[in-house]
């Protein structure tokens, strides 16, 4: 709809133009899509199948064609068996909904009635079995907040967060509104529990009349992540790729089922949107300031989001900057640009949260927080001024001064009801704002909290030829992506990148320099064991330096590009996977040199020695590794994790078995130190007690250095299992996160 006075966007349950004020009765509609009431979707006569995607073969057919980057090829497929109606997910990477609740992939489906909500991606609708057909609309999403509350523990005491319990929100689509206020008066809390990342402790947050987060539970929300957008406040992206390639990995994992065209006109539409285009081939980190705050928004319309959360998007810009951001969401909210001549518009929800306000008028609405995370004014910014400072002109009031009096409470002022109002929360309840702004934009109902399906009673198996697409492929995919990218990286520093393969040839050269040619022959025996510990440490040590910071050092991009559906064990192995090749380099280096600086025994105990040094480094180094990237994990912190690895570094010397033979309780923890199992495997290629019985009168044979081919298998195994489990923990560990 439009203002008749002022010709501003309104939405249809809008009582009061936002800009003018003025009373919308007589506004003038415009053709509004993607009502779930309106998207029906209904088979031809006698059609007992009806295949959904972004399959091109599928327009024009008795299909359903729909066009969205997070949309299958071949999605779902509605089709009777019987009397009943089933919807198949047909393996889609972004799912299939019906109720907010996803169906398991797979030919065996679940039933659905026409009461039902099916979701796939943006497109809402009911399945009806008689009617005319028409197309279906993306969904336009109207966001309601009731009775939000959250409470957090400080020491003894319970400090409230989040307390909007008296004043219930409504945003709806083409909305532009912004969460404003001081530090620490709940706006974050109050955006990551509207869109699901941490939901408040009590209250319900409902798209379009049903609640899909109820309390903690916030499952239902599954079914909108891939139509949701978030963009944190900080600039979350790896700034040794270009803009192109950024968008491109991000596309690439957020859109696995694009061909490489369309990836890349997305992106292509995506720097257009930003204005970033003539930028795409320079490093992120050779961005400005804005021009990095424009990517992160780019980031999020790969996708084309139908809700879009920004924190601080903003913020350390410029006055020019800031209002050519701040008027870029407010037109891609209305969908100006994209209104077509027949008076459709595509409207989005957008909501920020901002501490600068110089453009803020640029929003439709304004959130006003006060400390305690209360509710102390909603409306339009302008109103905001008459609110807080009634007694001068608006044009006479800045947004600063506000903020200042909302750091205090109101002036002393009795309420309609004669009490006092002890908050701007309990002023703005008694204003007329509240009755224009929170009771006038209610919805009627809200419909309880995203019902199950109906429960699928046991069938026959039904043979049905279907598109799979398992999730091992998915993960595949992922893996081979995020290879590429981890190794990208690595390659774009090149200094960082010449040091990695530089320090095993320095170990190699420096131990050189303090020991004897001979050390590992008779006549230098004596410092053989040293050597060999040496070695060891140092396998153990590149691998757990190379990778603890790794996973805590991107743990925000992790976090944000699980929200896109990454799964951590691609994850964590793509990092294993790049860093093990390194090391397998870095000791084949180790072991040329040493062979050149030292004599090597002739033979190992069943081949080469040379080859036999190289299997257990590397698997020392791969065992560190995976430890490191297990504290990576762990750690929340880059200087947790550098004070961790310290620690880990220390205990391979202590336990290794060289400096001291662990006795009672000490033998758990060298059990399970790397550098022992790696000591006792190269002592045992070096066939170490019989080289230092020649030379050591009295040496009590050592059973750690047993020439024995079983005794050194069991040593790789032991190395292997202790990989395997670190990396197994730490995909755990960032599946929990």
């Amino acid at each position: 709809m439009f203002c008749p006075s002022c010709g501003e966007l309104v939405t249809e349950n809008q009582r009061f133009c936002a800009h003018c004020g003025t009373e919308l009765r007589q506004a003038q509609p415009v053709v509004a899509l993607g009502s779930v009431a309106n998207n029906l979707l209904i088979p031809a006569p006698d059609q007992d199948a009806i295949l959904i995607g972004r399959d091109p073969a599928l327009r024009d057919t008795a299909h359903c064609y729909l066009d969205h980057p997070a949309i299958s090829s071949q999605h779902a497929r509605i089709e009777r068996r019987g009397d009943q109606w089933f919807v198949v997910d047909l393996y889609s990477s972004k799912g299939t909904f019906v109720n907010y609740q996803r169906v398991p992939p797979g030919p065996i489906g679940q039933p659905v009635t026409e009461e039902d909500t099916i979701w796939v991606a943006p497109y809402a609708f009911h399945l009806r079995t008689t009617g005319p057909r028409s197309e279906l609309h993306s969904a336009h999403m109207r966001l309601d907040a009731h009775g939000l509350h959250s409470q957090v523990k400080v020491g003894r005491d319970t400090v409230t967060i989040l307390d909007l319990r008296a004043t219930p929100l409504s945003f709806s689509p083409g909305e532009f509104v912004a969460l404003v206020g001081g530090s620490g008066s709940g706006k974050t809390t109050l955006m990551k529990a509207l869109n699901g990342m941490a939901p408040a402790q009590e209250g319900q947050v409902a798209i379009d009349g049903r609640a899909i987060i109820e309390g903690r539970n916030a499952h239902a929300f599954a079914a909108l992540f891939s139509i949701m957008g978030y963009v944190p406040q900080d600039d979350v992206m790896h700034r040794d790729l270009t803009v192109t390639e950024l968008l491109r990995y991000v596309a690439r994992l957020r859109l696995a089922d694009l061909t490489a065209a369309e990836i890349a006109t997305a992106v292509d539409e995506a720097l257009a949107a930003v204005d970033l285009s003539p930028h795409a081939g320079k490093l992120i980190r050779h961005l400005s300031g804005g021009q990095r705050k424009r990517v992160n928004i780019a980031m999020e319309l790969l996708a084309r989001p139908r809700l879009l959360f920004l924190d601080e998007p903003i913020s350390g810009l410029d006055p020019g900057l800031d209002l050519e951001i701040m008027t870029l969401l407010r037109n891609w909210a209305r969908g100006t640009s994209e209104a077509g001549v027949d008076g459709r518009s595509d409207p989005k929800t957008i909501v920020l949260v901002t501490h600068a306000t110089e453009n803020i008028e640029q929003c439709d609405y304004i959130a006003f927080m006060e400390p305690g995370g209360r509710l102390a004014y909603f409306g339009p910014p302008r109103d905001a001024k008459r609110f807080f400072v009634p007694e001068r002109e608006p044009d006479d009031v800045t947004y600063s001064e506000i903020y200042r009096r909302v750091a205090g409470p109101p002036p002393a002022a009795q309420g309609r009801d004669g009490g006092q109002q002890a908050t701007w929360a309990d002023a703005y309840r008694e204003s007329t704002n509240f009755e224009r702004y929170i009771v006038a934009r209610q919805p009627a109902e809200i419909e309880g909290y995203a019902r199950p399906v109906a429960a699928l009673e046991p069938v026959a198996p039904v043979r049905i030829n279907l598109p799979t697409r398992p999730e091992l492929q998915v993960g595949l995919q992922q893996f081979r992506i995020l290879v590429g990218r981890y190794a990208r990286l690595i390659g774009r520093d090149k200094l960082n990148a010449a040091f990695l393969f530089l320090q095993a040839p320095l170990v190699a050269l420096l131990l050189a320099a303090v020991s004897s040619p001979q050390a590992l022959r008779p006549a230098g025996a004596l410092d053989a064991e040293k050597v060999l510990f040496i070695l060891a440490c140092a396998a153990v040590w590149l691998g757990v330096i190379n990778s603890t910071k790794v996973i805590v050092a991107e743990q925000d991009i992790y976090q944000r590009e699980r929200l896109y559906g990454l799964g951590p064990a691609p994850y964590v192995l793509s990092k294993i996977t790049v860093l093990g090749g390194i090391g397998l380099l870095q000791m084949a280096l180790l072991v040329f040199f040493m062979n050149l600086a030292i004599l090597l025994p002739d033979r190992g105990l069943v081949g080469p020695v040379q080859l036999e040094y190289f299997v257990t480094l590397v698997l020392s180094t791969v065992a560190g590794m995976a430890l490191g990237l297990l504290t990576s994990a762990l750690a929340r912190t880059l200087d947790l994790a550098n004070t961790l690895m310290f620690l880990l570094l220390i205990v391979q010397v202590i336990f290794s078995g060289l400096l001291f033979e662990p006795v009672g309780l000490a033998q758990i923890p060298a059990s399970l130190t790397i550098s022992r199992w790696a000591l006792q495997a190269l002592g045992t290629s070096t066939d170490l007690n019989r080289l230092l019985t020649g030379v050591m009168p009295g040496y009590d044979w050592n059973p750690a250095y047993r020439a024995d081919l079983v005794h050194l298998l069991a040593c790789w195994l032991i190395l292997v299992l202790y990989a395997a489990i670190c990396i197994g923990l730490a995909c755990w560990r960032q599946a929990r996160k």
